[in-house]
């Protein structure tokens, strides 16, 4: 009877035993699951950090070009500001010491002359199509 017992003690640390075992392989197999999936995830972060730091430079190159061109767009407006003055500072000299020229540049600007940004009609249609 005492053998009898022993065995079954036996089989019932088997069990326990095995299933011990169990429960430590598909705990194992759960966190190889998961780092993997970490691993994974990581990857794609580092994917996507690469193809942002790609995207920062190629909107950084694109901002130095664009100020480049905003320096030289100042540039030209300001000489346009500048030959513009200058015109107006000629027209009113001779304005100034021409009694005929003063006369001319009086009259009115015709319209078909005008610019559109004006008022004008300058095609001499319906004005509401300009």
């Amino acid at each position: 009877m005492l053998a009898m017992l022993q065995g079954r003690l036996a089989l019932i640390g088997v069990a326990v035993a095995l299933t011990v075992i169990a429960g430590l392989w598909f705990r194992l197999d759960y966190v190889e699951s998961q780092r993997a999936a970490e691993a994974a995830a990581k990857d794609v972060a580092l994917a996507a950090n690469a193809a942002n730091a790609n995207t920062i430079a190629a909107l950084r190159d694109r901002i130095s070009r664009d100020s480049e061109l905003l320096r030289e767009l100042r540039g030209i407006r300001y000489e346009i500001a500048e030959a513009a003055d200058q015109r107006r500072a000629d027209l009113d000299a001779i304005a100034e010491s021409d009694d005929e020229a003063r006369a001319f540049l009086d009259m009115p600007v015709p319209d078909s002359l005008r610019n559109r940004s004006q008022g004008g009609d300058a095609d001499r249609d319906n004005p509401a199509r300009d």
